[in-house]
Parts: C-alpha cells; sequence; structure tokens
C-alpha cells in the first residue's frame, strides 16, 4: 500500500519512492536536495566532505520536473516519515531544493516528524 504522500505524487514519483524503512547510521541525518538540473553526482563531492568530517549524510533525488513543488515537498515528507532512529534532521538544498524544503516546512502535514537541526540554502 502506498503512503499518502505517495498517492499525490505523478506516477514516475510514485514508481521510485515505495514505502519502506530507511535506517541511518547516525541520529541526525543531513539530507541534500539538489536543484531542478542537480543530479545526485554533482553532490557527490559535498556528501563525500560531509561524510568525512563525520556527519551522516543523504542526497534526495527526486528526478526531472514532472511533479510541482508540492508533490515533490510531499514525496519527501514520505522519505522523512520512513527514516527510522533519526532524531535530527538538518538539509543542505540548492536552488529549487530549497523551494521544495520551504513548502514542506510551510504546511503542518508535511513537517517532518522530527526536529529541524540546521538549514542551508544555497
Amino acid at each position: 500500500m502506498l503512503h499518502v504522500a505517495e498517492k499525490t505524487a505523478c506516477p514516475s514519483c510514485r514508481a521510485r519512492r515505495r514505502a519502506r524503512g530507511l535506517k541511518p547510521a547516525h541520529d541526525h541525518l543531513i539530507i541534500i536536495v539538489p536543484g531542478l538540473n542537480g543530479v545526485p553526482i554533482f553532490y557527490m563531492a559535498l556528501a563525500f566532505a560531509l561524510r568525512r568530517a563525520g556527519y551522516d549524510c543523504m542526497i534526495w533525488y527526486y528526478g526531472r520536473a514532472y511533479c510541482t513543488a508540492s508533490g515533490h515537498a510531499a514525496n519527501l515528507a514520505a522519505l522523512t516519515a520512513r527514516l527510522e532512529g533519526v532524531k535530527t534532521l538538518s538539509f543542505v538544498t540548492h536552488s529549487l531544493g530549497g523551494l521544495i524544503l520551504r513548502v514542506l516546512l510551510s504546511a503542518p502535514e508535511t513537517t517532518p516528524p522530527v526536529p529541524i537541526g540546521r538549514i542551508v540554502m544555497i
């Protein structure tokens, strides 16, 4: 069964984001949200530097602009709801990724279930 937020996503997003638990290594996770044309490989150096500094991070790739910003925010909310053992979330965003995060944080139904640490918008 799909998560409620998954039902509002476009078919290609739903196919990529099935409900499954995700367990990072630490209780503080940094999620990198790229811009519109930012593919994950562009952010690997940033992720590597964060991991080398002792942070646990992941790059959330939302695909191209097949959804609205609110659709992508719903998918990001579904991801944050599936995180296991995370006590604090921080975000590093670029361009459209920052807009998606703003939409995510603007509505109570999509706000992550854990406290937000820091937000860096580039």
